[in-house]
């Protein structure tokens, strides 16, 4: 399981791979102009692959931490209709959950 704040995933993202941002950058004077989705499809079709975990996440472990979790069970979310469902089987609904206008799928 990992944990932390977006903003740090993201910085550390920038400094691994400079490229993705600068890319991105390049892109963003057409965004809300006709040329938007070309400069995106452009700018993501030139990014660098990369393994999240080696590329980002290996070069960082000043900032990481490792915890002892009690026994729990792993699941795919992968969408929000499979967050809503493990949110119904828990019986829980955070505040957002029910915000939202999404539904299950």
């Amino acid at each position: 399981m990992l944990v932390g704040k977006a903003a740090a995933f993201l910085r550390a993202g920038r400094e691994a791979v400079p490229e993705v941002g600068e890319r991105l950058a390049r892109a963003e004077p057409f965004l809300g102009t006709a040329e938007e989705a070309w400069a995106l499809h452009q700018a993501y079709a030139l990014i660098p692959t990369a393994s999240f975990a080696h590329a980002i996440l290996e070069p960082c472990p000043p900032s990481l931490a490792v915890a002892t979790l009690p026994r729990m069970t792993w699941s795919d979310l992968g969408s929000p209709g499979r967050v809503y469902e493990i949110l119904a089987g828990v019986r829980r609904q955070p505040a957002w959950a029910l915000a939202s206008d999404l539904t299950a799928s």
